[in-house]
C-alpha cells in the first residue's frame, strides 16, 4: 500500500532541503522521536548521507533498520529502505520541489508491505508522517519568521 502526503512549506527549497537532511529535525518531528531510540550510529550523523544505515529501537516492533539508498541533492530527493520485525518493507521517498512565491512542496511517500499487518501499519503510517507534516510546517514558519527579522 502507499501512502502519498505533500505539504507546501512556508520556506525556500533550500531551507526546506537542509531541514529535511537534519537528524536532529526528523527526531522533533517524528513522534516519540529521541535519542534514546538510537542504537547506531552513536551518534547520530548530523545530516542524512548515502549508504548511511541507522538502527533504531521502536517498541513493539524491535530494531528498525533505516537504510539511506539515496541522497540526491539536485533533486532534492532522500530515499531510504526500511524494515523491521512488523513491517517487512517501508520503502520511503523524501522529496522536495518548488512551489509558488518561493514557497516548497516537501513530500513523503511510502510504499508498504507488512502481510496481514499492512493495512494497520498503513494507518500508522498515515498518522505518522501527518504528525510529522505539522512538524515540519512548524519549523519552516520558524525558518521563515528568522529570515524576516
Amino acid at each position: 500500500m502507499r501512502v502519498h502526503i505533500e505539504t507546501l512549506l512556508p520556506c525556500s527549497v533550500e531551507q526546506a532541503w537542509e531541514m529535511i537532511q537534519s537528524s536532529a529535525h526528523i527526531m522533533e518531528v517524528t513522534p516519540g522521536g529521541h535519542a534514546s531510540a538510537i542504537v547506531e550510529p552513536k551518534p547520530m550523523p548530523a545530516q542524512w548521507t548515502d549508504a548511511s544505515r541507522i538502527v533504531l529501537q521502536i517498541p513493539k516492533a524491535g530494531k528498525r533498520i533505516i537504510e539511506i539508498e539515496l541522497v540526491d541533492p539536485a533533486a532534492h530527493v532522500i530515499q531510504t529502505r526500511e524494515h523491521d520485525s512488523v513491517v517487512k518493507q517501508w520503502l520511503h521517498r523524501m522529496q522536495v520541489k518548488p512551489g509558488p512565491n518561493g514557497q516548497a512542496y516537501y513530500s513523503d511517500t511510502v510504499d508498504i508491505a507488512a502481510g496481514i499487518m499492512t493495512i494497520p501499519v498503513y494507518a500508522l503510517a498515515q498518522y505518522l508522517y501527518r504528525y510529522r507534516h505539522r512538524g515540519w510546517l512548524r519549523i519552516a514558519r520558524h525558518l521563515a519568521s528568522t529570515d524576516r527579522a
